[in-house]
């Protein structure tokens, strides 16, 4: 608590801390958090995922911390971030002249633009460097209904106005950079993922995606923790991925109840060209 008070006295920007304590079982923790943030019209809660530090909480405290984080997922009508912060670098160095690198990786979807839009506010800070990787497949799916294609059409919709927000911060503040990467496939996902390890201080990625070719059965085989992370989240904060180093922040949309709670995500306007990626495998 002593932390995010000091974060408070000494950020550049207007935050505030109300601390609450709540005491309640694990399966009840919840509901308090999820009604005080409803009450108050939070658009984000942040939880820890259960395996951060490498600290042994014992099996009976991380099977009831996993629990707890999926009954968030569950409940929550505002976007849910776990952040997986394994071997921490946050925070290591305290000099603000330094630039905090975030990487996005976008597949498309309302997690993902969930992510994105968090990236969008994120670029409000002159020191903050914002990488977006947008993954566009090219496969194609022509057993779709009438009803899936209009669906299709309005996610992609979406999809494009918020990237199209993210790329006029390079002509408002030029801290952003973006690549366009063509893939097939979920497979070719994973590997180009891979291939692009940086300095990255956070990295951030939604929990479920829009593409019919991300299934869980096909990539079964790397999937550690995909009902809590997705399984692109699982993969990014695995030692497959900058030997695990990098903290991820896995975003969630809210369930149902959308118009009570406001998201991060909102339409853009702005229309800007766009970059394109040649990834050498």
């Amino acid at each position: 608590m002593r932390a995010f008070e000091n974060y408070s006295s000494n950020c550049s920007g207007p935050v505030t801390i109300l601390p609450y304590v709540n005491v309640a079982q694990y399966k009840y923790m919840h509901e308090a958090v999820c009604n005080l943030a409803q009450d108050k019209m939070v658009p984000f809660i942040l939880i820890p995922f259960q395996e951060n530090d490498q600290i042994d909480l014992g099996g009976y405290v991380a099977r009831s911390i996993q629990k707890l984080n999926a009954r968030f997922q569950a409940r929550a009508l505002c976007t849910i971030g776990i952040l997986v912060d394994r071997n921490s670098r946050l925070g290591s160095n305290d000099n603000s002249n330094l630039v905090f690198h975030v990487g996005i990786f976008f597949i498309g979807g309302k997690d993902d633009r969930e992510a994105l839009a968090l990236g969008i506010r994120m670029t409000q800070r002159e020191n903050v460097m914002v990488t977006l990787f947008r993954f566009v497949v090219t496969s194609n799916n022509n057993n779709k209904t009438k009803e899936e294609e209009e669906e299709e059409e309005v996610e992609e919709m979406l999809c494009e106005s918020l990237i199209d927000e993210f790329k006029s911060m390079k002509f408002a503040r030029g801290n952003v950079t973006w690549y366009e990467i063509m893939v097939v496939d979920v497979v070719e996902i994973m590997d180009t993922i891979r291939s692009l390890e940086g300095n990255y201080d956070l990295v951030m990625v939604g929990k479920r995606h829009n593409i019919g070719t991300l299934n869980d059965e096909e990539m079964a085989i790397f999937i550690e923790n995909a009902e809590t992370l997705g399984m692109l989240g699982d993969m990014l904060s695995s030692t497959e991925f900058c030997m695990g180093m990098v903290p991820v922040l896995v975003t969630q949309c809210g369930g149902v109840g959308e118009s009570v709670v406001p998201k991060l995500c909102r339409i853009a306007s702005a229309t800007v060209s766009q970059k394109s990626m040649n990834v050498i495998k």
